[in-house]
């Protein structure tokens, strides 16, 4: 198998963003809902594009 080079990057992405969670609940939420609405707004543009 391949070396896993990015486990430690990935770990240390989770815990800033558990640590950024905890500290401001609020920001992580709207962070997580405009995330969101991205993604829909993306899936939705490529189902039209292929629909």
């Amino acid at each position: 198998m391949y070396p896993q080079r990015r486990s430690f990057l990935w770990y240390l992405a989770v815990a800033v963003l558990v640590v950024f969670a905890i500290k401001d609940p609020g920001g992580a939420a709207f962070l997580a809902h405009a995330g969101l609405d991205l993604i829909s707004a993306a899936a939705h543009g490529l189902s039209r594009l292929v629909g």
